[in-house]
């Protein structure tokens, strides 16, 4: 944290990063095989308050760039080689058990469900609790890698 009480995100991402080994906490992979030399990064997870356009910080992830991929489908599909996008697809597919086809259409519906809601442009993000939601992404990393 800095002494103004604001996260500083690049310690803290690396600090998680570092905890977990750079091993992806949903599919334990390291991004082998990326098209970008980054191993692993820190995403947020958000509850969302649709009446009051309020996102709410619930937990932080330390993430492969594959599973990044499939939680920012829409930036895959629009920044990414079709060829990219169906890999990442395809880890998805392995993941969850689901047929490459039918996880292309659970990520297009999500992709127009995000479409939708960011019409609205007065979301507000709640990070009140950062602190709180950082020790326990600590604390269940920690726990996993002494398994």
């Amino acid at each position: 944290m800095r002494k103004d009480g604001r996260i500083n995100w690049t310690k803290l991402s690396k600090q998680l990063r570092d905890l977990a080994g750079h091993r992806c906490e949903i599919c334990g992979g390291s991004s082998e095989g990326a098209p970008t030399n980054w191993q692993t990064c820190l995403d947020e997870v958000w509850a969302y308050e649709y009446e009051n356009r309020t996102a709410y910080l619930i937990d932080l992830k330390v993430i492969c760039w594959w599973c990044n991929a499939i939680i920012h489908f829409g930036f895959t599909h629009s920044t990414q080689t079709p060829a990219t996008a169906r890999r990442a697809l395809d880890h998805a597919s392995r993941l969850n058990g689901v047929p490459p086809d039918d996880m292309q259409k659970i990520c297009m519906l999500h992709l127009h469900h995000h479409e939708e809601v960011s019409k609205h442009t007065d979301w507000t993000q709640d990070w009140d609790d950062w602190e709180a939601v950082a020790a326990a992404a600590r604390e269940r990393i920690q726990a996993a890698r002494s398994a």
